[in-house]
């Protein structure tokens, strides 16, 4: 029996007929004891020849009893039923292993369940990863799946969810862009003595393609001239890496056809906010800025238009110094001015926080390493600590900072775990990066704010829970930054700490 073939533009099915009676039928023999079961099964993406990175969908496995009397051996017991979704090969055998390039594991994605219709109808499937080297997935059902010979009972659907996961590094075909396969397998025992079983295996090509992520752009707002220009990009892709550059054009270029007037660059770990170096502002009217994300692996380079309102700031000229007002009754203004400037000499110059830019120093724990206690930590407050001082508590830590000027302290709470390294970024540890060189990432696990209406030496008693959420024992790093009214934003402080279940004594 030669294998037969069922050919498409993107589809393919690859049969082959297992006999297995005790002996081999003689090829002379009458046609009723031919009677050879066909089966036949065909994966597809619900008819997507195209997917990209982060995509969600529905795929299917079709499995089709296709004998007729007298040559059907009766009705078959679907006995196996496999997958690989993501093969860089065509014709490729079950394990995807052979011959190279073999599986690109990880590009298509199964869900853990899946459901039957048609013949299976009712039937839940078990979907489990029987090879983790090619991705392969077994597709157990929950009651026995027959496979009859009418129409409405020859025919047992599967559908199952697939993510897109990655890019594809192999190439199964030499159509244009990356190609991967989803190569299916099925086998059948007949009903009918002797038992013969019938085997198939299909495939589908589908190209996959880079994520497009989103890039929005938000500019400082209105300062005046000698205050610093800044713009945040919140970057949302299938986890990002590489770098955003940020190019900021003066008020003589509108449309941002010149060389920028600034350009700086900062490195992508993740979807997320990033923001651009401060440029002080020399000259008044419009600024406008412009982000590029330059794309990688799993995701296309994309760049924000010139003159896009949220990514432009004005600058005004500053006003000019108060004119002195002489002193009642006239007298000497001279003297007056010189009695003025004798009593300020040796204070130190008042500074804005609109020109300037307000400071976040001396950020710090009491506790680096501690028990939790038995109080909430609120997410958002008015810092009580501006008025009254933080009680020494016995548990937990208390964080202490110096601003500048009044501002809002944001302070992000984010877990130490174990990680691979992948590339430029620390990943999550997975089998594919066991051999890589472990390292330490961080995961945002709260973020608390305070409201300061004055400068000064600040305290905020952190009990090592978020709201009422008590954090796990582990490691942990917070970053703080504070901001101003004038959106002037100050560097970032780090500090690190451990939550304990207790201290020695």
């Amino acid at each position: 029996m030669f294998p037969k073939l069922r050919s498409g533009l993107t589809r393919r099915a690859v049969g082959r007929l297992l006999v297995i009676a005790g002996c081999v039928v003689g090829a002379l023999a009458p046609a009723s004891a031919q009677a050879m079961p066909d089966l036949s099964v065909a994966p597809s993406l619900s008819g997507a020849e195209t997917v990209a990175v982060g995509d969600v969908g529905q795929g299917q496995l079709i499995v089709t009893h296709h004998s007729t009397a007298p040559e059907n051996a009766g009705s078959l017991t679907l006995t196996e039923l496999t997958l690989v979704p993501s093969c860089g090969a065509q014709f490729a055998e079950p394990s995807c292993a052979f011959p190279p390039p073999g599986a690109d594991a990880g590009v298509i994605n199964v869900g853990a369940a899946a459901t039957g219709s048609g013949a299976c109808t009712g039937v839940s499937f078990a979907v489990a990863v029987s090879n983790v080297l090619t991705g392969k997935v077994s597709f157990a059902p929950s009651t026995p799946v027959v496979l009859g010979t009418g129409p409405a009972s020859s025919t047992c659907t599967v559908s199952f969810t697939y993510t897109v996961g990655r890019a594809a590094t192999k190439d199964s075909s030499s159509a244009t862009g990356k190609q991967t396969d989803l190569v299916a397998f099925a086998k059948s025992t007949a009903s009918i003595a002797p038992h013969k079983q019938a085997a198939d295996q299909g495939y589908e090509t589908v190209t996959v393609v880079r994520d497009t992520p989103q890039l929005t752009t938000l500019a400082s707002a209105a300062i005046e001239t000698g205050g610093e220009l800044s713009v945040a990009g919140t970057l949302s892709g299938s986890h990002p890496d590489g770098a955003i550059s940020f190019d900021l054009f003066g008020p003589t270029d509108p449309t941002c056809s010149g060389s920028p007037m600034s350009t700086s660059t900062t490195g992508v770990n993740g979807n997320g906010t990033y923001r651009s170096a401060a440029v002080v502002a020399s000259q008044s009217g419009t600024y406008r800025w412009k982000a590029a994300y330059g794309g990688d692996d799993d995701n296309d380079g994309v760049s924000s238009a010139c003159n896009e309102p949220a990514a432009a700031t004005v600058a005004r000229s500053s006003p000019p110094p108060p004119v002195p007002t002489p002193p009642a009754g006239g007298g000497n203004t001279s003297a007056a001015a010189d009695t003025g400037a004798k009593a300020d000499a040796g204070k130190a110059p008042i500074v804005s926080n609109a020109t300037q830019g307000v400071r976040l120093d001396s950020f710090g724990l009491s506790r680096r390493t501690f028990v939790r206690a038995a109080g909430s930590t609120p997410l958002v407050a008015a810092a009580a600590a501006d008025t009254t001082k933080a009680k020494k508590a016995a548990k937990g830590t208390t964080i202490t900072y110096t601003l500048s000027g009044p501002a809002i302290v944001t302070i992000v709470v984010e877990r130490a775990l174990k990680g691979r390294r992948s590339g430029s970024r620390c990943a999550k540890a997975t089998s594919k990066l066991k051999r890589k060189k472990s390292c330490t990432r961080y995961v945002k696990v709260s973020t608390l704010k305070r409201t300061h209406t004055s400068a000064g030496a600040k305290k905020v008693l952190f009990s090592g829970r978020a709201g009422r959420r008590a954090l796990p024992l582990g490691s942990y790093r917070m970053r703080a930054t504070a901001s101003s009214a004038a959106n002037t934003t100050s560097s970032e402080r780090k500090a690190t700490f451990k939550i304990v279940n207790s201290l020695p004594r």
